[in-house]
């Protein structure tokens, strides 16, 4: 089961990976199971759920300010896409909280100057 996660993981990090730009990021989870995709100011997050376990999402700013609080729900293949071209420019705290109660915390710097 474990091998055939990482193999669909893979297949959606490369299949991602030939349609970036140049100015992308990538970020994956030990497990494999979260992956945060950055293009220019579009943050695109994708949970490959097995377990089926409700996921949670929360952002916060660089000032800790609440930005964005919603449960994605508890598919097997849980996503959301973000606009960050008229956020501040800053650092901004991606939480995940499964409803077993494990939180994963990624920071992604985003936002536009304007």
């Amino acid at each position: 089961m474990k091998t055939m996660k990482r193999i669909v993981a893979f297949a959606v990090l490369m299949v991602g990976l030939t349609t970036m730009a140049n100015s992308s990021k990538v970020i994956t989870t030990e497990d494999d199971n979260v992956t945060i995709t950055k293009v220019n100011q579009l943050v695109q997050v994708s949970v490959l759920n097995i377990e089926e376990d409700m996921y949670k999402l929360t952002i916060y700013n660089a000032s800790g300010d609440l930005v964005f609080e919603r449960y994605l729900g508890d598919d097997r293949s849980l996503g959301k896409r973000f606009d960050f071209n008229k956020a501040p420019k800053g650092v901004y705290s991606f939480v995940f909280t499964t409803g077993k109660g494990k939180e994963v915390t990624y920071s992604i710097e985003a936002g536009s100057n304007r």
